[in-house]
């Protein structure tokens, strides 16, 4: 049976990449296009258990984590570099954003290394 959180995961997975393909489509965006088509295709491989997209979804919540951390380095970036009363309702913005962003991915990485979501995939 697919863990509760597995099924989350996947749905999320496809309602962003429907989006993204339908926002690719309508700008005629090659580039939004193909990540969108690799985020449906995830989304199908993890409502199916397929353990290829455990692996995916593994490394791309690391990247996320990574993207987390450079997003906080920006916003101390653009609290140096801009005036200081717009760099601090940016930077600000931007840190939690970043905050946020480590902190999901954190958690999904979390989520998928567990035993049962393991078992799930055969991994």
């Amino acid at each position: 049976m697919r863990p509760t959180g597995i099924t989350v995961l996947a749905v999320l997975y496809g309602i962003g990449g429907i989006l993204g393909l339908v926002s690719g489509v309508m700008s005629l965006n090659i580039v939004s296009i193909i990540p969108s088509l690799l985020n449906l295709a995830i989304a199908y491989g993890l409502w199916k258990g397929m353990s290829w997209s455990w692996w995916l979804t593994l490394i791309f919540s690391i990247l996320g984590i990574i993207a987390g951390v450079l997003i906080l380095a920006c916003s101390s970036l653009i609290l140096a570099l801009m005036p200081k009363a717009i760099a601090l309702i940016a930077g600000s913005v931007i840190a939690v954003m970043g905050i946020l962003t480590i902190v999901l991915n954190a958690v999904i990485v979390y989520y998928i290394t567990r035993p049962h979501v393991k078992d799930f995939f055969g991994i």
